[in-house]
């Protein structure tokens, strides 16, 4: 039988590569009505996927939401593991294609990840109104506006040092151990500023008990 391939972006290894299909297997789900609470949902037929990476030998799963039943469409199908690394859709557009790039420099080039994670984050003070001054002075004064905690002052500096060492290189140069504290800090930001009130609005919009 002929092997089933797709070109996909691989987070294991950080490249575009071939994808082979490995494992199928069709699978049944509930779908609950929106926001009706009262329902006991319906069983809706769905298909998961698993690939191999043909550069790195990492597997990778894709599930499909019910429209994706056939193995040959399987790049159609959203990867669940590893986790989708694109920022939510409540994060500003500006801020979700610096991190869009970074992520694909992340495992190939720690120096330039540091560094696009730090324009992020620039473009993270933007947003909360901080436009003017060195990134240091402009996350002081959102700390101190309360935009941004206490607990995620230390989080910020080190981006902002981290970012420094990517941009500089030399002896300072960002190592690939960090560049996995990197991304969880700057995650952690992006969840405090946008996405955990997001969700607490969609929650009270609609699932009303």
């Amino acid at each position: 039988m002929e092997a089933i391939e797709h070109n996909l972006y691989c987070p294991h290894c950080g490249n575009e590569s071939t994808q082979r299909l490995v494992y199928s297997q069709t699978h049944f789900d509930n779908v609950y009505p929106m926001g009706d609470l009262e329902s006991k949902g319906e069983k809706s037929e769905a298909r998961s996927f698993v690939t191999e990476c043909m550069l790195c030998h990492h597997l990778l799963v894709y599930d499909d939401n019910g429209a994706v039943l056939y193995d040959e469409a399987f790049a159609k199908a959203d990867r669940v593991w590893p986790e989708p690394t694109e920022l939510h859709r409540a994060v500003p557009a500006d801020v979700r294609d610096i991190y869009a790039e970074a992520i694909r420099v992340k495992k190939l080039a720690p120096n330039a990840f540091a560094v696009q994670i730090r324009k992020a984050l620039e473009a993270v003070c933007s947003h909360l109104g901080e436009r003017k001054g060195t990134l240091h002075a402009r996350l002081e004064r959102l700390w101190e506006k309360g935009d941004i905690p206490p607990a995620l002052a230390k989080v910020t500096n080190m981006i902002r040092d981290l970012g420094n060492a990517g941009a500089h290189g030399n002896k300072k140069s960002v190592h690939p151990i960090e560049v996995h504290a990197i991304n969880e800090m700057f995650l952690s930001i992006v969840d405090y500023v946008w996405v955990i009130p997001f969700k607490i609005e969609w929650q009270k919009k609609y699932w009303k008990r």
